[in-house]
């Protein structure tokens, strides 16, 4: 999430292309890498046309971060460090940005959630809808940049733990707190993915519960 391309208004192949060489230099180090559209990845740039799906912004980026020819677009090792079988990465058809993929009986979304615009919030609120039918993970994890839209949380389980971790408040490292106009188990994160340290979060499983772990050294605010 946050400044892929730094907001520059010029947006040009050059610019992406010096990005996604950057990112993939963590992918060639052993990390998968996923990116989330915030407030600076296209929207932003020269050309940009928030009602058109096609403009030449938009497949400039999902070509680079997104669609099948980009590095980022699904795991690269065919097998995980646990020696498990990486999941398949679900990438919505028409908008390749939102991706979707379970493991270990949780589901992962990614959402484009830009603080500035409320275009994609149907489309969001569609794409979890239509992957968590049939399912019942025991956990779910939303990546987003700004608040999750109102419409996509109605439509979330009220029975699962949910963690959506996003960014555009820029906290001093990071923030958890219950949502609970959602449900009990609705946990909401704001990281600071701009300067702060790298986070881990991990999804435990202790006696059939899950419960989600943060390590990190820098004690964040838990509300």
């Amino acid at each position: 999430k946050g400044k892929a391309d730094g907001g520059d208004p010029y947006c040009t192949t050059e610019l992406f292309t010096s990005r996604e060489n950057l990112f993939d230099n963590l992918e060639q180090g052993g990390l998968d890498f996923f990116l989330v559209v915030g407030d600076n990845e296209w929207n932003e740039c020269a050309g940009y046309d928030e009602n058109n799906n096609d403009d030449p912004v938009k497949t400039l980026w999902r070509n680079h971060f997104a669609l099948p020819q980009s590095p980022f677009s699904s795991f690269d090792q065919a097998t995980l460090a646990s020696g498990a079988a990486s999941p398949i990465v679900e990438r919505d058809v028409l908008y390749p940005e939102n991706f979707f993929f379970f493991y270990n009986n949780v589901a992962f979304f990614g959402v484009t959630e830009p603080a500035v615009e409320s275009t994609y919030n149907s489309r969001n609120r569609d794409w979890v809808q239509t992957k968590l039918s049939g399912l019942n993970p025991a956990a779910i994890v939303i990546f987003g940049h700004a608040n999750l839209s109102t419409i996509t949380k109605e439509i979330l389980p009220t029975d699962t733990p949910i963690l959506y971790v996003h960014g555009n408040g820029h906290p001093q490292q990071w923030c958890m707190q219950f949502d609970t106009t959602i449900s009990n188990f609705y946990l909401d994160m704001e990281v600071e993915a701009f300067l702060a340290n790298p986070l881990k979060v991990s999804i435990v499983e202790q006696d059939g519960q899950y419960f989600f772990h943060v390590a990190e050294i820098e004690i964040g605010c838990i509300v």
